[in-house]
């Protein structure tokens, strides 16, 4: 007979286990094999951390690859399709009566002198703003969520990029979204010129705001 340092499961003569265990037991003939430990379940944040680090890599991956890019020339073509700069001003209005922005009321105000001396044109709402989701979407061609949205203008993601860059070479998108969020946003003509980039960059970012 041989003493093991520690119990082990009881093996049948077949050699399937019985499920108990005992301090001492004889050796069988044939070898059993023990039962690999099952593997214990990974956190959520664990999973989520792996799959967001499988997308970097995903993502890294790509970035080496030839693809398309939207050229800032595309920001001065699509603003020709507004030949009159009053259906420019149009376009935004439109955007801050659609239904998910649930504005009542749009003030417009323009200044011969404002920044630096240079016209500008101010379009503001009472609506329930944008968060960094919906300022992405905004400002990012082709995209719209709005096709089957009943009383919604805009369906081809076009609007806002079209109707700005029509009326000048900048925009600076500003937003307090109801729930405590503040983005702003710069679509600029001048920054993409002036740093010489070959597809369109937006800078961006959001915070808090406390007290909200």
């Amino acid at each position: 007979e041989w003493e093991p340092a520690r119990p082990f499961p009881e093996f049948s003569p077949a050699g399937k286990q019985t499920g108990k265990s005992r301090a001492g037991a004889r050796c069988d003939a044939s070898p059993a094999k023990q039962r690999e430990p099952k593997p214990k379940p990974r956190p959520s944040n664990v999973q989520e951390r792996r799959s967001n680090t499988e997308k970097s890599s995903t993502d890294a991956e790509l970035s080496g690859l030839a693809h398309s890019k939207v050229h800032p020339r595309m920001l001065t073509s699509a603003s020709t399709s507004h030949s009159w700069p009053f259906g420019a001003l149009a376009e935004l209005v439109d955007n801050a009566q659609d239904g998910e922005c649930c504005a009542t009321t749009v003030w417009v105000e323009g200044v011969q002198r404002g920044y630096k001396g240079k016209p500008e044109l101010t379009v503001e709402d009472d609506g329930i703003g944008l968060d960094m989701k919906a300022a992405v979407h905004m400002l990012s061609y082709g995209f719209s969520d709005k096709e089957h949205s009943a009383g919604n203008v805009g369906r081809y993601g076009m609007g806002f990029k079209s109707g700005s860059m029509r009326l000048g070479k900048d925009a600076l998108v500003m937003s307090l979204h109801r729930h405590g969020t503040a983005t702003v946003a710069l679509l600029s003509r001048t920054f993409l010129d002036r740093v010489r980039a070959d597809e369109i960059k937006i800078p961006m970012f959001t915070w808090k705001v406390s007290g909200h």
